[in-house]
């Protein structure tokens, strides 16, 4: 591994589209500096071997194999009206904006939210389905969730987010469960 120089080196590891905090995610990409090039076979084999039990190394690449700019989610909200669910993402999808706020290290930040969206669905009772396109500002599902509560004050917004899926928008919305 390579790593940064100075009076303080630190390992060259970035995270690419990291999930917020507190959220589940089976799909996490990072870029490792390595100091000279190696088999990404190897370099899977030792990683994996790293790793405490129950967080397995699935692939490595070369760095630029991959195009991420969007994400898959399942969010679960505790079960309640599911006409009421259902009639906020209706309201949700067609309206032309989703306008939120999120508190921010610089102070309170209000933007669209509905504009990073490119699916919305309810996939079962209690359960969204969701793909976020990776944009500035950064939309998180809980911000979805904060503009369904502002359609109806019903919808919890404390819901378990689990990411599924990193991947291009186009193999998202063509195939949503494939890996």
């Amino acid at each position: 591994m390579a790593y940064s120089s100075g009076f303080n080196p630190h390992p060259r590891i970035s995270y690419i589209n990291p999930a917020p905090t507190g959220a589940e995610s089976e799909a996490e990409y990072l870029v490792i500096g390595l100091r000279e090039l190696c088999d990404p076979s190897d370099v899977r084999t030792r990683l994996d071997a790293a790793m405490p039990d129950g967080l397995p190394i699935l692939e490595v690449t070369e760095a630029g194999d991959h195009h991420f700019d969007a994400s898959l989610w399942e969010v679960r909200l505790p079960l309640g009206d599911h006409d009421s669910l259902s009639h906020a993402v209706g309201i949700f999808l067609a309206s032309p904006e989703a306008m939120v706020s999120r508190e921010t290290k610089n102070g309170l930040r209000t933007f669209d939210a509905k504009s990073a969206v490119e699916s919305l669905a309810i996939t079962a009772p209690g359960t969204l389905t969701m793909v976020i396109r990776h944009t500035e500002p950064l939309v998180r599902p809980d911000d979805v969730i904060s503009a369904l509560h502002a359609i109806d004050p019903e919808i919890p917004i404390s819901p378990l987010t689990k990411r599924l899926r990193q991947a291009p928008v186009a193999d998202l919305i063509a195939h949503p469960r494939n890996a």
